[in-house]
C-alpha cells in the first residue's frame, strides 16, 4: 500500500486564502488540511500530526500568538514547523517571532510560502 503523503495544516479563516493554498500544496505532492478556527488547532495538530503548519495569526475565533505559545510549549506537537501568513504580520511580538520559521504578508506568493515550509520540513526532520 503506498504511503501517505504528508500533511500540511492550514490554519485560516478566509475561504479564498485557504483555496489558494490547498491548491500549491497539493501541486508540491503534501495533502493540505484545513481548519478555519484556532479552537480546533491544537487538537488537529495531535491528531493528525501534520508535517508543518500555515497560519495566520488574526484568526477570527483567537489570536494566533497564544496558540503559538500553546503549540510550542506542548512537548507532543512543539517540534512542527509553523509559518505565519497573514495580513497583519506586525501583530506578531518577538518572542512568537523566535518560535516560528517565517512569516508572510498576505497575499504571498504561495510557490515562494511553500519554499520556505518546505525548507522547514527538511530542518524538523533533521532534528
Amino acid at each position: 500500500m503506498p504511503e501517505q503523503p504528508k500533511a500540511i495544516l492550514i490554519v485560516d479563516s478566509d475561504g479564498d486564502t485557504i483555496e489558494i493554498l490547498d491548491r500549491a500544496i497539493r501541486d508540491r505532492g503534501y495533502r493540505p488540511l484545513a481548519i478555519r478556527r484556532g479552537a480546533q488547532m491544537i487538537s488537529t495538530l495531535r491528531s493528525q500530526k501534520p508535517a508543518a503548519v500555515i497560519m495566520d495569526i488574526s484568526l477570527a475565533d483567537r489570536d494566533g500568538g497564544p496558540l503559538i505559545r500553546q503549540i510550542k510549549d506542548d512537548w507532543e506537537v512543539k517540534k512542527i514547523p509553523i509559518v505565519i501568513h497573514s495580513g497583519y504580520p506586525n501583530r506578531l511580538n518577538r518572542a512568537n517571532f523566535e518560535r516560528v520559521e517565517g512569516v508572510f504578508e498576505k497575499p504571498a506568493d504561495p510557490d515562494l510560502l511553500l519554499d520556505l515550509v518546505q525548507r522547514a520540513i527538511r530542518k524538523a526532520a533533521e532534528s
